[in-house]
This record gives structure tokens, sequence and C-alpha cells, in this order.
């Protein structure tokens, strides 16, 4: 009767996949009796072999185990299930077979049902793979009629059954979910309690175990229950730690992960948009430079708003890339409301006017001027919105509203809204607007160009900055973006009239001299791409600074050694050495003569933050490429020598017939030898040979005459002077008279007034 409660542990399912590897055994130990020789010694075989034989048993065996009763398929709860059957199983058999030995037979016949039950749960359990199936059995089985007829044949209450009944009833919960593992508990447990009431009130029910097996069955059911319970919660801990290891790799690679997209971002910013500064740079020089072509101008300007739109969607891009990967932080600072709404009206007008669309900016003149927030990722968003409804609208207006809610005096929450009367949105694509890459309508919309990035980045950043966004619509009709923000208070000062200030500043940019000038200074350009190297040396032209270049950081090194720089431009990524490395070592080591140069770093590494980090490195200053002429030069005024900048521009720049780096241009930047040439000009007067032509007819000498003035009024940078004698020598070469009768008389004043100027 000692071992009868060991039927719990029995598992009939293994018997086929167990078989297999008895056989294996078994023909090893076959060969091995084959290889004995007659004095009992074994050929080619020692101790170690068999000892590596057996190893090697005991993995496939391990193997097989945890691929077949512990698979990764299985939930923990399922493994747990068969963890137990399977040691119940082995303990079952143990008990069987010593009952059978001691001549227990009830006691076997009722571990061989155990057996049975606990075959058929696993079989379920693994075969099956129905977990809930599994456990219904065996606890139905073992709770609710096992354990019951155990209870009454070994002894009751004075036995190791109460155990028993304690591992069936946590077994419950362990194995079964819901509502089901309650009321299969409630069940057992009623049984249970049944059970002990009627054994008390009816103890002649009860086979009383003889005395010398009491406390040993006690002990063993113990040993047996605990050891299961040991190996569950060695078996979790297992499970437990596995996983927290996992999550500790998962996270060195997310991290890894992280540090990797980071620097492919910054490669990518710095690979994909040097082309483009390339592009955007040598395109600035040729509007520059083609003043008067029309079409060449038309060509040039396309190319400019295509060239903005690309570097607009790697931007956006980027910007989303560094949202995802937790990289991107709201910067807040003070800035003026205005100047944002201003550069938004100057970005998105050109767009309206060239599709005919009325757009209006309706600004509350009773908004602070002065807020406290992120300047850039709010004129992100407004223009992002701006640009959307324009690109979708074909007709009609465009309409910006900008208004205040919750005001108080250092708070207020900014209510941005834009309405088109656009294409519209259907009601079932509304909820999808705001998805990566989505573009609504394709067939009707294949026209229009687009990422379908900008709402997508436009929502992210609201919802980085606390704010919200929603979206009305109707298809055909048009769209209502509306966006909350909440900003800090800085000026309280109302905003104005939008429209009246515009104007006003608009007057003041026309009068605005940003260019400076300054033959005298000495600058270092360090850029490895040509291409960029001649846009930075284009756009300084005007300038007349003296440039020297380097192709990377080794090179800057070593020309900075001998020679004294007013300002160094930087690039990062370089071959050789980059710039960061060059920088380093130039206030490293001060054995060179520019230990106080300003260094300014120049690169294509534009994504958000790195303004921050090269400026923490020690850089004086940023300028994210492609570069713009207005920065650069307002870097050259903050960093040049105020004794080498010349404000006037060699005198010549209150001339209003002049243009002045046209000129320059003409006369490789030397200002001195610009004054050589406008001597010159003034000492080959042409005003009376063109009288003298004019009177007598002569327009064959008339045309020579005009075609020198043309020439020599653009080599100086009369341009509109050059243009008007260009007409003139037109219609003497075709004797189109009454156009030079018509007009020479201007054309006379028009000279004479410059002169006057020159003189």
């Amino acid at each position: 009767m000692i071992l009868r409660y060991h039927d719990f542990f029995g598992e009939e399912i293994l018997y086929t996949d167990l078989r297999k590897n008895v056989i294996i055994s078994t023909n090893i130990l076959t060969k091995l009796r084959r290889i004995r020789n007659t004095k009992g010694e074994y050929k080619g075989m020692n101790k170690k072999r068999v000892w590596t034989v057996l190893t090697e048993l005991a993995r496939r065996v391990a193997k097989w185990y945890s691929d077949t009763i512990l698979s990764e398929e299985f939930s923990i709860q399922q493994k747990i299930m068969n963890l137990i059957l399977t040691t119940a199983l082995g303990g079952g058999s143990v008990a069987l077979f010593v009952t059978t030995v001691l001549r227990a037979y009830e006691s076997a016949a009722i571990i061989g049902v155990v057996l049975l039950v606990v075959c058929a749960s696993l079989y379920m359990s693994v075969k099956k793979k129905n977990m809930k199936a599994a456990g219904l059995i065996i606890c139905f089985g073992a709770n609710i009629v096992v354990f019951p007829v155990m209870f009454f044949a070994s002894g009751g209450i004075n036995s190791g059954m109460p155990v028993w009944y304690v591992l069936g009833l946590i077994f419950t919960w362990l194995i079964l979910e819901g509502w089901t593992s309650l009321i299969l508990f409630l069940i057992s447990f009623a049984v249970m309690a049944g059970t002990i009431l009627v054994a008390s009130y009816q103890p002649e029910l009860l086979v009383e175990m003889p005395a010398e097996y009491a406390v040993p069955d006690v002990i063993q059911a113990i040993f047996i229950v605990s050891g299961i319970f040991g190996i569950i919660l060695k078996y979790q801990m297992y499970v437990y730690e596995k996983q927290r290891k996992q999550l500790i790799e998962h996270e060195k690679d997310l991290v890894a992960a992280n540090r990797a997209k980071s620097t492919f971002l910054a490669n990518m910013s710095h690979e994909i948009r040097t082309p483009i500064n390339g592009i955007i740079g040598m395109d600035t020089m040729l509007l520059h430079e083609c003043e008067g072509n029309k079409a060449l101008r038309e060509y040039g300007q396309n190319i400019m708003s295509a060239s903005q739109s690309l570097l607009s969607i790697v931007n956006d891009i980027l910007d989303i890339s560094k949202i995802e990967t937790g990289k991107l932080e709201i910067i807040p600072v003070e800035y003026e409301l205005f100047s944002i709404l201003n550069d938004c009206y100057n970005m998105t007008a050109p767009r309206a006017e060239q599709k005919h669309l009325k757009l209006s900016f309706l600004v509350n003149p009773e908004l602070p001027t002065g807020l406290y927030g992120d300047e850039v990722r709010v004129r992100q968003i407004i223009g992002n919105l701006l640009s959307n409804a324009v690109k979708y609208t074909e007709e009609g207006s465009v309409e910006l509203s900008v208004d205040f809610e919750e005001k108080t005096d250092d708070h207020m929450m900014l209510v941005l809204t834009v309405k088109d009367t656009g294409i519209g949105i259907r009601r079932e694509d509304v909820v999808r607007i705001f998805d990566h890459f989505t573009r609504l309508d394709e067939e009707k919309n294949r026209h229009v160009e687009g990422s379908g990035l900008g709402l997508n980045l436009t929502k992210k950043l609201v919802d980085l900055m606390h704010g919200n966004i929603i979206v009305n619509s109707v298809y055909g009709q048009g769209s209502v973006f509306r966006v909350k923000i909440r900003q800090e208070i800085t000026n309280p000062q109302p905003i104005g009239v939008f429209g009246k200030r515009y104007y006003e500043q608009e007057e003041d940019d026309d009068q605005e001299v940003t260019r400076v000038y300054a033959p005298d200074a000495q600058i270092l350009l360090v850029e490895d791409v040509p291409m960029n190297l001649l846009v930075a040396k284009g756009l300084l032209k005007y300038s007349a600074v003296r440039i020297d270049t380097a192709e990377n950081g080794r090179e800057a090194l070593e020309r900075i050694r001998d020679k004294k720089y007013d300002l160094i431009f930087m690039d990062h990524m370089m071959p050789v050495m980059d710039g960061v490395e060059a920088f380093r070592d130039m206030r490293e080591n001060t054995d060179h003569l520019n230990t106080e140069t300003p260094v300014v770093i120049m690169t294509a590494n534009a994504i958000v933050g790195a303004k921050e980090e090269y400026i923490q490195a020690g850089f004086a200053d940023y300028i994210s490429k492609p570069i713009r002429e207005k920065e650069l030069y307002e870097v050259l005024a903050k960093y040049l020598p105020q004794e080498k900048q010349q404000a006037s521009e060699g005198g010549f720049d209150g001339i209003p017939e002049l243009d002045l780096q046209t000129g320059l241009s003409y006369c490789m930047n030397d200002m001195d030898f610009y004054r050589e040439m406008i001597e010159e000009y003034l000492a080959n007067d042409k005003r009376s040979t063109m009288e003298e032509t004019f009177a007598a007819e002569d327009w064959g000498n008339y045309q020579i005459v005009v075609h020198t003035l043309k020439s020599t009024s653009l080599t100086i940078g009369a341009v509109a002077l050059s243009k008007q004698a260009a007409e003139m020598e037109k219609a003497a070469k075709s004797r189109d008279t009454d156009y030079i009768r018509e007009h020479h008389a201007e054309l006379i004043l028009k000279y004479t007034e410059l002169c006057d100027r020159l003189s």
C-alpha cells in the first residue's frame, strides 16, 4: 500500500518514442558484447569510449525530450503540464514496479488506472496539441475519480492522500484557464471535502493501512509532491532567466541598431544632400548669370524648385526616422511668430500663384508677438499643411487662419487652421491620411507629385509637442486641418495686421544689403567634392575674398601650419582625415598659425541635433548643405575681421545702374582691376560718336558703336544699359530706323546718367 499513490505518475504515449532510444541502446550493448574477447576484454573499446557512447545517448534523449515534450510551439503553461505528466510517468512506473514486486496487487491495479489517465492526458497534450482536453482528463480523472477511491482504499486522512489532494487542486489552477479552472477547482474541492466528511462519519468504509506503512506513506507523498513543485519552479526559473538574458541581449541589439541607424542617417544625409547641394549651388550661380535671358532663368527656377522638393523629401525621411528611433527632440527657443508666418507665405505664394489660387493669411492681430517653443517645428507644421493644401487644390483658394485659445499671461493654445477648396478626402480614407507613404485616391491624383510623408511627419511632430491635429473633409469640396499646440508667451505685444507688416518687411528686405566685400580677407575651404568647391567659390566670388582649398583634413593641417587664415570652412565627412578629426588636431596641437582662427563646419549632416553637437565640439558655427547664399554671407560678416570688411563695397554700391557683382565677376573679383575698367569705360566715351552717326543716318557705323557700348557696359555691370544697347544694335542691323529714332534719345540719356554717376 505504501506506493499505491504513485499511480499518478505515468505516461503511455511516450512508449513508442522511447522504444526507439531503448532499441538504440540495446544495439549498442549488443555490439559491445560481440567485440568482447574470450578473456572478457574489449577490442578497441575502453571505459572512455563507453562513457562517450552513454553521454551521446543521454544527449539524444534530452534533445528528443526538449524538442517533443517541451517544444517551443507550446505555451509555458502547456510545457509545465507536460513536465509534470512526464515526471508522474517516471514516478508512477517505479511505483507500479514496486507494488507488483511487493504483491500489492490492489495498489498496482489502481496505479495502472492512473497511468492510463496520465497517458491519455499526455497524448492529448503532445500529439493532439489540445491542452484543454488534456487538462480536463487528468484533473477530472485524478481529482474526482482516482483520488477518492485511493483515499478510502489507503487509510484515509492518516495516509499521504491529503498531500496528493493538494497537488491535484493546485494542478487544476496550473493547467486550466478562465472559468474552466475555477469551476473544476470548486468541483474537485467539493469532492475532496465530501470524501473526508464521509470517511469521518463512516469510518467502516476505510481500508486501514498497516501501521508500519502509514508514516513512510506520508513521507514519500510529501517527497514526491514537493519534488514535482520543485521541478516546476526550477523550470519556470530557467525559462524566466532565459527570457531575461534574451531581453538583455535584445536591448543590447536595439542599442546597437539605434546607433547603427543614427550613423546610417548621418551618412545618408551626407551622401544624398551632397549632390543636391551641388545642384542647388550651381543653379544659384546660373540664376545670377542669366539675368537677361528669360528662358534660361525660367529653366533655372524650375531646377531650383525641383531640387528644393527633393531636399524636402529627404529631410522628411530623416525626421521621421529620427522620431521613430526616439532621437528627434523638441528644442524650444524664443521666436517671433510673424517671422514664421512671413517665411511660410513666401514659400507658398509662388506655388499658389502658379496654379492661380487665392492664398489668404487670416491672422488674429491680438496674437502675442513673441513665443517660446520649437520654432523650426512650428514652421515645418505650417509649411507642410500649406504645401499639401496647394498640391491638392486645382482651383479656388487656400486659407491659413492663425488664432489662439486658453490665453493666460504666460501660456496660450496656438490654433493653426488650413482650409482649401481642393479634392477633399473620402470619409473611409480619413483614418489613413496620416499613415506612412499614403497617397489617397491614386487614380484621380496620379498627376499630383508627392511622397505621402508630409502629413505623417506633421502628425508625429504635433504629437511630440503634446498637441493635437484633426481633419474635416467633404470629398470633392475641400478639407480643413486644425492644429492646436501650447506655446509660452515671451512678448505679449500684439502682432498687428499681418498684411501691413508683410509689405513693410518686403520693402525692408529689398533695401537690405547682405553681401560682404572683403578683398583682403583670406579663407580656407576644406572640401573633398569638386562640385561643392565650385559652388562655395562661386557664391563667395562676390565677396572678393582670397580662397585656398584642401581636399581632406590632413591637407588642411598642412596648409594652416605656415599660413594665417581669417576663417576656415571645414566639411565633416572626407577621406584620409575627416573634418572633426582635423579640428581636434588643430586645437590640441598649437604648432601652427591658426590657433585662434574661427572654424565653421559646413556639412550635409543636417539631422536634428547636429548643430548643437558641432558647437559643443568647439566649432564656431554651423552651415548645412545645400549652402544658402544669405547664410554664407551672414557667417562672413560675423567672423571676418571688421577691418577687412569694406561696407561701401569699393564705393560703387550707391550707383543703381550698376550690378557690382556682375562687374566684379568679369574682373576676376579684383576691385583694383574693376576700378581700372571703370576708368577705361569713362575714357572711351561713345556719346559723341553715337550722336554723329545718328545724325548722318550712318546705320552701319551706328551698329558698331552700340555693339561696343553693349559689351563694355556689361563688363562693368551696367546690365540694363547693355540690354538697351543690344536692342539698338539689333534694330540697326535690321535697319529698323523707326525704332532707332524712337529710342536713341533715351539711350543717350541713360548713358549720360551712368557716366555722370561714375565720374
